[in-house]
């Protein structure tokens, strides 16, 4: 077999991009100038990950731990999003450490790699995951991506987001003689979080166990529940790290445009009896704490 044929056997899926092996001799040169730490490759980007740089080094590629993490209730579903910018085959995986980025454990392995499509310069990603029941107060999300075109001791980039985990609240009732317990997810406290914290507070609690308790039109729900999850994308981008102060006030004043379309939503279903009860005030409350907080990070 020919120098050529071995070199060509091993090339990655994209390697009609360059043609001939003196082309691919300088492409795996340029490759093997590449440092190990960079800006490609993949990367977090909801919650917000601690760095836009990512590495090779384990488990957060040197990036240490910040002191806004995002805030989740125990057992709460999460939807993560990530983006992948030099496209390689292999796989994801996602990971958990209750404390000081020590112990990880996986929550969802060998999460599939796609390929570019045509014409594409990155790859968006997104998954739910459910958050474990046991609270933590220095939590790490972990994004793991395995490369499997690289050679063994290369093949791994990590991306990293710090978490708060809070726990839900348990109470019991007697009724008739009759004892029933209720657990409740929503995380208690938020309101000693101020801007951020606060905000991610508050919606966690809230898409994690309806707001008003009973039943409200399902479409509705739907909708607030957009709104909620829609707000906090928009704060996730305001805090990312690399983004410029003129740019994340462009993204609170979305995500106060949003509120404000939750907030005649609720105004309006209430006018026309869609929700009842105490319920209108719940949202109001909900939504009042957003505002606040909104108002804290500008």
């Amino acid at each position: 077999m020919s120098t050529d044929r071995l070199v060509t056997s091993r090339m990655p899926r994209y390697a009609g991009r360059v043609a001939g092996p003196v082309g691919w001799r300088v492409a795996i040169a340029g490759v093997l100038l590449v440092p190990a730490v960079a800006l490609g490759h993949a990367r977090l980007v909801s919650p917000p990950p601690r760095t836009t740089t990512i590495g090779k080094t384990p488990p957060c590629a040197g990036a240490p731990r910040g002191n806004s993490p995002t805030v989740l209730a125990a057992g709460q579903m999460l939807e993560v999003d990530w983006v992948e910018t030099v496209d390689h085959p292999g796989h994801y995986e996602l990971a958990i450490s209750l404390a000081d980025d020590q112990n990880f454990v996986t929550l969802l392995g060998n999460i599939p790699d796609r390929p570019f499509p045509d014409g594409a310069v990155e790859n968006d990603y997104s998954t739910m995951l459910q958050i474990p029941s046991t609270p933590c107060a220095a939590c790490t999300l972990q994004l793991i991506q395995f490369m499997s075109d690289h050679p063994p001791g290369s093949q791994y980039y990590y991306s990293c987001t710090d978490i708060q985990i809070v726990a839900g609240t348990t109470s019991t009732t007697v009724v008739g003689g009759t004892t029933s317990t209720t657990t409740s997810t929503t995380p208690p406290g938020c309101d000693g979080l101020a801007g951020y914290a606060a905000a991610t507070c508050l919606i966690a609690g809230a898409r994690t166990q309806a707001p008003c308790g009973a039943p409200v039109p399902s479409r509705f729900q739907t909708a607030f529940d957009a709104g909620l999850a829609r707000i906090q994308v928009l704060l996730d981008k305001a805090v990312a790290p690399g983004t410029s102060a003129k740019r994340a006030q462009r993204w609170l004043g979305a995500a106060g445009r949003r509120l404000t379309k939750l907030q005649h939503r609720t105004v309006a279903a209430t006018d026309r009896g869609r929700i009842t009860g105490s319920c209108p005030q719940t949202l109001g409350a909900l939504l009042a704490g957003l505002r606040t907080a909104l108002g804290a990070m500008s």
